[in-house]
């Protein structure tokens, strides 16, 4: 296993993890917390506050800006792979 494939496998644990989180909590099982958080933000409540606390870690830690943003545009896209392989 070379060090690339294994940051690729780490990465897709992490997205498993993290799916299987927000299903716990309610949510798509095949989304993210963070695309939760972008899709609901408009909602107001606590959405709000969370985009803007996962953002600022994923920025100060991962230096990745927009961070719910993109794992919303990462989850429709693979919506959309999936919908069109059916």
């Amino acid at each position: 296993m070379t060090a690339g494939n294994a940051d690729g496998e780490a990465k897709q644990v992490l997205v498993a993890l993290d799916e299987f989180a927000n299903a716990l909590i309610g949510g798509d099982p095949h989304w993210t917390i963070s695309a939760r958080i972008w899709a609901n933000q408009p909602k107001g409540g606590v959405w709000p506050l969370a985009m803007a606390l996962v953002n600022w870690g994923a920025l100060t830690f991962f230096k990745q800006p927009d961070h719910c943003h993109q794992a919303w545009l990462r989850m429709i896209s693979d919506d959309k792979k999936d919908t069109a392989s059916a």
